[in-house]
């Protein structure tokens, strides 16, 4: 009867764990490297349900203790796929290896790319060489290349975000 107690509880204790949130790290090979990503699901995650998704840049210094700053805190209670990594510093090959993992582990509808200032430029960067599988870009503040007008023509039906105040 104790026993019964026991895996009853523990039963319990871990479809409370399935259903709210959860972060993962994944290592991605990239040749001789790895790219270290860490995927924060919402709360009440279902493999059945789809969700949009924000790659964001973080992970800064490749530490998994420093988180991206961007995504804020209670990150999960929104209702996105959040995905930190630093892939935006790497070849622009090592997207692919990322996208070809979310494609494989979750029913992508919705996917979004995250730049803060200087990494913004990248993020329009990835977006536009990924046109076919990005919703849109969020940016805060930092322009994207206007030198590069055929990248911004690949971007015409796409959703463009950019967050500016007024000092900056």
């Amino acid at each position: 009867m104790t026993i019964s107690k026991h895996f009853l509880s523990l039963l319990l204790c871990l479809g409370f764990l399935f259903v709210h949130a959860q972060q993962k790290v994944v290592e991605l090979p990239l040749g001789q490297k790895k790219l270290l990503v860490r995927v924060t699901e919402p709360e009440k995650f279902s493999p059945d349900n789809t969700y949009p998704i924000l790659l964001g840049p973080g992970l800064d210094g490749g530490s998994l203790n420093l988180g991206c700053r961007y995504f804020g805190s209670n990150s999960e209670k929104h209702g996105w796929i959040l995905v930190e990594s630093l892939v935006h510093m790497e070849n622009r090959t090592a997207i692919k290896v990322l996208l070809d993992y979310l494609e494989k582990t979750y029913s992508l509808n919705e996917l979004f790319i995250l730049g803060f200032s200087a990494n913004s430029e990248d993020a329009f960067q990835i977006a536009s060489i990924y046109n076919n599988h990005f919703t849109g870009v969020i940016s805060m503040p930092r322009n994207p290349n206007i030198n590069d007008l055929e990248s911004l023509k690949r971007l015409a039906n796409k959703k463009v975000l950019m967050i500016v105040t007024e000092k900056e």
